[in-house]
């Protein structure tokens, strides 16, 4: 198993926010978080990442207990947070920026180089435009500049809170299409998204609502049950319903 969360359970100040989540990443899968805004998600990724620490609960990475170690060391073993709003710095360029997903690693320019060509090649969008300052992109491209960085540092999870934010369907699906391109140079994925269209690539979903895992299953069940469905699973209710009876085949 690369990533398992148990119970976990965290907040900000005296202010509870997640309520004992669960879930699993198996290597080399694309994994969903789905949930409307304020459902919890970004907060447990932060707290998978070790941006913030979990009251309690279980980060295992790799076999390891990783909940109460440090943002780095944690980055160290392989896992890449993508937070939401892209994290571009506008007044480098594409380049500078691509390249800052580097300064994590210690295998040799000569492997940076190489990553750094293939990455151009999987986002063309990119490679014409290095010299260019990043804020010059449209935020498609400012999205894929993200994600390009990120793949560089070569994590084995890399975790990405709300690809789709704020960009067109058309953008969204390529950002997906290169999402399940990346995961054959052996990344997984954990996808944030309050968008059901990361359903269509993602091998299974989770479903969390008010902090709490609400369902389960593979992304192509969840997709069958259809979107007013889902919908009501995200804004909490019937909310026992779902825990008690998930379709056939739900895990």
């Amino acid at each position: 198993m690369l990533l398992s969360v148990r119970a976990l359970v965290a907040g900000y100040g005296a202010v509870q926010a997640l309520y004992g989540v669960e879930l699993e990443v198996r290597e080399g899968e694309i994994v969903s978080l789905l949930g409307a805004n304020g459902a919890g998600k970004t907060t447990t990724l932060r707290a998978i990442s070790g941006v913030i620490r979990p009251w309690s609960g279980e980060v295992v990475l790799g076999g390891r207990r990783f909940d109460h170690e440090p943002p780095e060391v944690r980055a160290a073993w392989g896992l890449g947070h993508l937070p939401e709003g892209r994290g571009i710095l506008t007044s480098l360029t594409v380049g500078e920026n691509l390249m800052l997903g580097a300064t994590v690693r210690r295998d040799g320019a000569t492997a940076i180089r190489r990553d750094r060509d293939r990455l151009l090649e999987l986002f063309p969008a990119l490679a014409g435009r290095l010299g260019q300052p990043a804020g010059m992109l449209s935020g498609g491209q400012q999205q894929m500049l993200g994600l390009a960085r990120a793949l560089l540092a070569r994590p084995r999870l890399l975790m990405v809170d709300e690809l789709s934010f704020g960009l067109a369907p058309v953008v969204v699906e390529e950002l997906l299409q290169l999402v399940r391109e990346a995961r054959e140079s052996g990344t997984s994925f954990l996808l944030v998204e309050q968008s059901l269209s990361v359903l269509a690539i993602s091998d299974r979903s989770y479903v969390i609502a008010g902090g709490r895992t609400l369902l389960e299953g593979r992304s192509s069940e969840l997709r069958a049950r259809g979107a007013e469905s889902l919908a009501r699973v995200y804004l909490g209710t019937h909310a026992q319903d779902v825990r008690t009876s998930p379709p056939g085949g739900m895990s």
